[in-house]
């Protein structure tokens, strides 16, 4: 996984979303950051990489092309762990990466009780 990341949040120019997505790949960018809610999907899209793709869709994608994509982020945390489909990504070789391991802090995550009690047994933050 690369530490180094593209966002394109806020990019509103859809041209600009793509050639700066293009430019990102040819200078060596190799994880890219988008979301539905940023509204630039189909500019990344031309330009490159997957994300929240659920297994069948997946599999229509490396049906249809000769590479499969090497990371597919989808949002896993702890209550929203989609045990499936990390199982088909790791059969299929394409690595997780989530988003939203913390949840979006919803569900009183970092109050919760049986997190607070392993953090104190490991003295770790819950986090």
């Amino acid at each position: 996984m690369p530490i180094l990341g593209f966002g394109v949040f806020q990019v509103t120019d859809l041209a600009e979303c793509e050639r700066s997505v293009y430019e990102a790949i040819q200078t060596g960018y190799r994880l890219i950051d988008t979301a539905a809610s940023y509204g630039n999907e189909e500019a990344v899209g031309k330009a490159i990489g997957v994300s929240n793709f659920h297994p069948d869709r997946l599999i229509d994608l490396t049906i249809h092309n000769e590479l499969v994509p090497a990371v597919n982020q989808i949002e896993t945390h702890l209550f929203h762990q989609q045990s499936q489909t990390q199982q088909f990504l790791q059969e299929n070789k394409v690595q997780i990466e989530s988003w939203g391991p913390f949840a979006e802090g919803k569900n009183n995550i970092f109050h919760n009780e049986l997190l607070l009690s392993i953090g104190n047994k490991y003295n770790k933050s819950i986090a």
